[in-house]
């Protein structure tokens, strides 16, 4: 069986997850769907696809009238189909890190799904 961090991935893991050990990739990619509770799906925290690209769509300044291209991301492959699991990740794992927060030693409170960005 794999060993893996008691934690989830990197910044760097997650801004390119081909940098994974490609046992922890695989067993990831599989359980994105089979078993989506499962605590490698915070391997899944990442934009790119497997070939390293990233889901957006390009809309030109032709078409948008605005002057610099528009870029869409598609956050829907995210654990929970929500890319706000990326930032409520990084903040709990910054706490857990640098202050020892431990799963029911603490009440964490974050903003509403609506506020989030401003919270």
């Amino acid at each position: 069986m794999t060993s893996f961090p008691l934690w989830g991935p990197t910044y760097a893991e997650m801004r390119d997850p081909r940098l994974l050990a490609a046992d922890v990739r695989r067993q990831a990619d599989a359980l994105r769907a089979s078993d989506p509770e499962h605590v490698l799906n915070l391997f899944n925290i990442h934009w790119r696809d497997a070939e390293g690209r990233l889901p957006m769509l390009r809309i030109p300044s032709a078409v948008s009238g605005v002057a610099a291209n528009i870029l869409l991301l598609d956050g829907g492959s995210f654990p929970s189909g929500s890319l706000k699991v990326g930032p409520a990740y990084a903040i709990l794992m910054e706490k857990e890190l640098r202050d020892g927060i431990r799963p029911g030693a603490v009440q964490v409170i974050g903003p509403s799904t609506g506020n989030f960005g401003i919270g």
